[in-house]
């Protein structure tokens, strides 16, 4: 189940490093980008929203009013250039207080803070066990529809507007954006490279620049390879 997170924030280039940032990490997912915090409100109103990232200086209503009026089952996350506003921020029961400019270490430790709220039991039984049973997956390639056994979907690698699906009976190719693929894979993949996901049951060695798997060699992007190692040293003993 992934962590449905909103930025609010009125700086184009801060909401942008914060979408890039939840683009990064396999188990959130961004709903939306706001500028100021009214549209914020009124687009929020009949959504579930797991995390704000909510900047304190916005125009009209400010981040610290906004958030008293979230739901209680949304976390709040300040993200602000100014420290003054700490104390009071932490009696609006946020989760954290991140100070601009934000590094991707400092936002991984606020979303590892976060994730402690949204364990297993979080999320109803029955979503959870649906998606335990789940499997396979069909995917049309040319005339056919093909199954893929998640288990045998050793990487996929994305052109353009088509993806390759490499699976341990050999390459699918199918007209999907990496995008939507990664939207419904299961946890064990992780996205190394812009152009690479990867099952990490598939992998048989890493090293500073890489992953192989089965004699493939895949590069590990510059933009996820702290995340990737992190995913990697927590599967690590």
């Amino acid at each position: 189940m992934k962590i449905k997170c909103v930025i609010v924030d009125d700086e184009p280039n801060a909401a942008k490093l914060l979408e890039d940032y939840i683009n990064r990490v396999p188990f959130l997912e961004l709903c939306g980008i706001f500028f100021d915090g009214e549209k914020a409100l009124e687009n929020m109103a009949y959504k579930t929203i797991d995390i704000i990232f909510l900047d304190i200086n916005l125009p009209g209503l400010n981040g610290l009013e906004l958030a008293s009026m979230f739901s209680t089952k949304t976390k709040i996350i300040f993200t602000t250039a100014y420290t003054q506003y700490a104390v009071e921020s932490y009696e609006k029961n946020a989760i954290d207080y991140l100070l601009k400019p934000i590094s991707f270490n400092r936002f991984l430790s606020s979303i590892a803070k976060a994730k402690e709220y949204f364990g297993p039991q979080t999320f109803p039984n029955k979503v959870i066990q649906n998606e335990e049973q789940q499997d396979s997956f069909f995917i049309k390639t040319g005339y056919e529809t093909v199954k893929i056994n998640f288990k045998d979907l050793k990487y996929i690698e994305g052109s353009r507007e088509y993806v390759f699906l490499h699976t341990t009976q050999g390459k699918e190719m199918c007209y999907k954006r990496m995008k939507e693929l990664a939207e419904r894979l299961p946890e064990y993949f992780v996205r190394l490279h812009h152009s690479f996901i990867v099952n990490i049951n598939h992998i048989s060695k890493i090293d500073a620049t890489q992953v192989f798997i089965d004699g493939d060699r895949i590069p590990i992007g510059t933009t996820y390879k702290e995340i990737f190692g992190s995913i990697i040293k927590n599967r690590s003993i």
